[in-house]
This record gives structure tokens, sequence and C-alpha cells, in this order.
């Protein structure tokens, strides 16, 4: 298991790097590069990155609950409909 996990934190490491390097503009160059720079601790390390897949995992129903195309008025009423578990913030 291990060994496959190592093999996907490779993959998705390239594949991560390629899509920092499509950047169309610099608004979404920051953005991709904040991203891979969140998540380049989780793919150094296996254990991390399996960690950060099960919690994910575990929150995919919770977010599955949302309705994707409700519009709220507040980051408040977002929060209201989340779990606890999860903190709304701004961008």
């Amino acid at each position: 298991m291990q060994e496959v996990i190592t093999t996907h934190s490779m993959s998705w490491k390239i594949e991560l790097a390629a899509l920092v390097a499509s950047a169309k503009d610099e608004t979404e160059s920051i953005a991709l590069e904040a991203f891979q720079q969140a998540l380049s601790p989780y793919l150094e390390a296996p254990e991390s990155l399996r960690t950060l897949l099960g919690k994910i995992q575990m929150l995919a129903p919770a977010c599955e609950a949302l309705a994707l195309d409700s519009d709220f008025s507040t980051m408040a009423e977002l929060q209201s409909m989340m779990p606890d578990n999860i903190e709304v913030i701004a961008a």
C-alpha cells in the first residue's frame, strides 16, 4: 500500500507542476502556485497524503448533501449549512 501511495504522490507532483506551468495569466498563476504550495507537504510524505485523502473522503458526503446551486446571502448562512468540523472562510 505504501508503494502505491508513493507512486501516486510522484504522479500527482508531476501533474501539479504541469498545471502550474499551464497558468494563462498572473492571477491564475498565483492561485495555482498557492495550491501547489499547500499540497506539496502532503505529496512529500505519503502517510500525510493518506491522512489528507482520508479526511477528504470523510467530508465528501457532507459536501454532497449541500445544495451546490444554492445562493447564500452571507458567509454565516453558508456556514450554518456546513457540519461543525468545516469552517467557511473567504478566499
